[in-house]
């Protein structure tokens, strides 16, 4: 990793004293909460279309503010992606910030990416 990020691992207090677990990447406003083995089996339920659009893909995460994190295949190949939660299309409006999970939550490669995606300077290209 490059120094100037470091994730920390944060346990965020839910209702009903449920504890999900997620990090913030130091000095950003980035925030990744991993969802519950219950959430990713409701992804017909809560996202609704993600499977049509992605057929080999599971929601992994999000960002507490209206993305999701995924892993799968999308349009530049299999990795991690980010995308609107409710996209038209998660497929064709996602955008991969790491090829896998070790590179992003090892390496810190993609961090760069989310931050920008963050502060709304990369949108996907839509068609």
């Amino acid at each position: 990793m490059n120094g100037k990020n470091t994730i920390f691992w944060v346990p965020f207090t839910v209702l009903w004293k449920i504890y999900v677990y997620g990090f913030e990447i130091k000095q950003t406003s980035v925030i990744f909460q991993l969802l519950r083995l219950s959430d990713i089996l409701n992804t017909d339920r809560d996202y609704i279309g993600f499977k049509e659009d992605v057929e080999s893909g599971i929601i992994v995460g999000t960002d507490l503010g209206g993305s999701i994190y995924y892993y799968g295949k999308g349009k530049s190949d299999t990795g991690l992606y980010v995308a609107y939660e409710g996209a038209g299309n998660y497929y064709n409006e996602a955008i991969k910030f790491a090829d896998t999970f070790e590179d992003f939550l090892i390496e810190g490669k993609g961090i760069d990416i989310l931050i920008k995606w963050n502060c709304g300077l990369i949108r996907p290209e839509i068609g």
